[in-house]
């Protein structure tokens, strides 16, 4: 059995905890319950699947290369609340605290970060696994990269990404160019719907190909359809690097640089007796834990 290198969505977990959990508060006021969800999902992880190398993957703040290529890349998304993006602040630090290798490069997005040490370990022989319910993530699939959904506790092999889409994981980035991606702003093509999208890309395997086939004249594609595709050439471009993760962004941290985590003692005392995560402080540290307990 390969060794395993978990590539874990950082900002994917924070917003689940903070809307999957009720809010907490530690005794200053400050709101915690996101940081307090975020290093259990962190600790269970450790527990259950015993990783041999683990890195959590942040995104940097301010905009990234998507923005420049498409100044309306997620602008339809709400404004975050202020006690969440308190709690992001404080999540790297905590992480490292932890023991984590964090990742996080300015201009990239954490999918990025985690497909290109995906396919370093997948380079280096290790079983890299995308820990995200981010359907973008999917287009990784194989060779030696695996995806697995926390929130619905599923791995999310070629078969699933079959069910779920129609189409196997070399599809995706085309299949998302096509229908589109409500959640990031990324348009599709007009008249275009999932099972549509499905039906073409069975049909004619590529982006390519069915462009072709639209311009072509193929009867298979209805002509107002084909009408559809012609006109959207340059936004399904677009759309696909929009879509498309980088396996090369710059990344300077190695697969074998992400161990296991060995929290630092001192540090991680410091920072769950400030957030007040005694119990937590006590599992990892049992000799530190004193004081109160937030949860």
């Amino acid at each position: 059995m390969k060794p395993r290198f978990y590539l874990i969505d950082a900002h994917a977990f924070l917003h689940r905890a903070y809307h999957a959990l009720p809010p907490l508060s530690n005794s200053k006021g400050e709101p915690v319950g996101a940081l307090y969800g975020f290093a259990r999902m962190l600790l269970q992880i450790l527990k259950r699947d015993k990783p041999e190398r683990v890195a959590v993957c942040f995104d940097a703040p301010g905009p990234t290369f998507r923005h420049k290529l498409y100044p309306e890349y997620k602008a339809t998304r709400k404004k975050t609340d202020e006690d969440l993006v308190f709690q992001l602040k404080k999540a790297r630090e905590m992480a490292e605290a932890m023991g984590f290798v964090c990742v996080e490069i300015s201009g990239y997005e954490a999918d990025d970060l985690m497909a290109t040490l995906a396919q370093k370990g997948a380079d280096d022989g290790l079983e890299s696994v995308v820990v995200t319910g981010d359907k973008d993530a999917l287009q990784l699939v194989g060779n030696g990269i695996r995806v697995f959904n926390p929130s619905r506790n599923l791995w999310m092999d070629a078969e699933e990404i079959e069910k779920k889409m129609g189409v196997g994981p070399k599809a995706v980035v085309d299949y998302l160019s096509l229908v589109g991606d409500s959640s990031d702003n990324v348009p599709g093509v007009p008249g275009i719907g999932s099972a549509g999208a499905a039906k073409l890309l069975n049909r004619f395997k590529t982006m390519e190909g069915i462009l072709a086939a639209a311009r072509g004249g193929d009867k298979v594609i209805a002509p107002k359809t084909a009408k559809a595709l012609i006109s959207s050439g340059k936004d399904i471009e677009r759309a696909r690097e929009l879509i498309e993760l980088k396996r090369d962004a710059p990344v300077k941290v190695r697969p074998e640089d992400c161990r296991a985590p060995a929290p630092d003692p001192a540090r991680l005392t410091g920072m769950f007796k400030a957030l007040e995560f005694n119990s937590l402080l006590k599992e990892i540290l049992p000799a530190a834990a004193e004081g109160a307990d937030c949860g």
